[in-house]
């Protein structure tokens, strides 16, 4: 059964050096912990959300079904202001980060901030933002790890539906350089890179990929992992005959 947890409205937080499991409610009062950064956020109660269940099972169907595993259903934390997101990642951030998932969980905007606290002109792209960090999930999960930072949010973003308009040929190359650094156009690149490779080779070759990168994929793991995989050098020149 999926649970939604709502961070207090006062975001009261402070430090401590014990660390029990994200989610474990505390004992003798009604509330939980979670953990960021060494942060601990104090939780307000579950709250009963059908709408969360009914996407999160559904999204749990799909990605089983793609990845060959079964994970659990997510907890999902909803935030209510960007003051919070900042205060969690000690930075001030973009009003593009609405969500993220970290330890088997997923902290995103809730529905009625969602909009206020962002950069979103409306709540049409909700669902798919929290399918994008239930897939991530996943991947951490076969891979072990995040990187390359293209297949990453390609695949998140092709999952999720969060489709991208074709790049030209320079921003499609551009995808070597996204293995640990971000920027807008990992999106558009990797997704594309997502795309055409299971376009071209099918679904089970992308997984077989992803699991075969590891925890810590190197950009020469990376190479190799990928020839191995589809026959082809991950050079641009090798890419450039694969773009179409």
């Amino acid at each position: 059964m999926a649970s939604v947890w709502d961070i207090d409205g006062g975001f009261s937080f402070q430090w401590r050096h014990s660390r029990p499991s994200a989610g474990c409610v505390a004992t003798g009062i009604n509330l939980s912990f979670i953990y960021m950064k060494d942060i601990v956020l104090e939780i307000g109660k579950v709250r009963k959300l059908p709408s969360f269940v009914q996407h999160l099972s559904r999204n749990k169907t799909e990605l089983d079904r793609f990845f060959g595993i079964k994970l659990p259903v997510p907890q999902v934390f909803l935030i209510q202001s960007r003051y919070q997101i900042d205060k969690i990642w000690k930075r001030k951030t973009e009003s593009g980060n609405v969500g993220w998932a970290k330890g088997g969980a997923i902290y995103i905007l809730s529905p009625e901030n969602y909009v206020r606290e962002s950069d979103r002109k409306n709540m049409s792209t909700y669902w798919k933002v929290l399918k994008h960090e239930h897939a991530h999930i996943y991947q951490s999960y076969v891979a072990g790890g995040w990187l390359p930072r293209w297949l990453s949010e390609g695949l998140a973003c092709w999952l999720a539906g969060q489709t991208k308009n074709k790049p030209d040929l320079q921003i499609a190359l551009s995808v070597i350089q996204y293995h640990v650094q971000g920027g807008a156009g990992v999106y558009q690149a990797g997704y594309y890179w997502v795309e055409r490779l299971i376009g071209k080779f099918g679904k089970k070759k992308l997984v077989a990929f992803l699991r075969a990168l590891g925890p810590e994929a190197s950009q020469h793991r990376v190479r190799r992992v990928f020839k191995n995989i589809y026959g082809v050098n991950w050079t641009k020149a090798s890419l450039k005959k694969l773009y179409s």
